[in-house]
């Protein structure tokens, strides 16, 4: 799947031509671009600005674009996020766990 993102990506935009570390500053950009967007739509619900269903379209077609370009990244960074996430999970896991038993 990520291929078939960078790939369309590359068809529709100046990141075809970009190579390396330009591609890596360019994920990292856009990623923070995304996460902007997405807390501007949060504040909005929070404040309850405009239609309520709009709001959440927003809010998911943000949380979608910053899971892309994410895993975008990871992959240019060869990184296996999946299994990254994972163990982080499992970790938050163990933590809590215990947390929650000395209470």
């Amino acid at each position: 799947m990520i291929r078939q993102l960078e790939r369309m990506i590359a068809e529709h935009s100046k990141f075809g031509t970009m190579e390396g570390e330009e591609r890596i500053r360019f994920f990292t950009l856009a990623l923070c671009g995304e996460v902007g967007e997405l807390a501007n739509y949060v504040k909005k619900d929070w404040r309850g600005d405009d239609d309520v269903i709009q709001r959440r379209v927003k809010i998911i077609e943000e949380l979608a674009d910053i899971a892309n370009y994410t895993f975008m990244l990871a992959s240019l960074l060869g990184i296996d996020l999946e299994e990254v996430m994972l163990r982080k999970l499992l970790e938050f896991e163990r933590k809590h766990a215990v947390a929650k038993a000395s209470c």
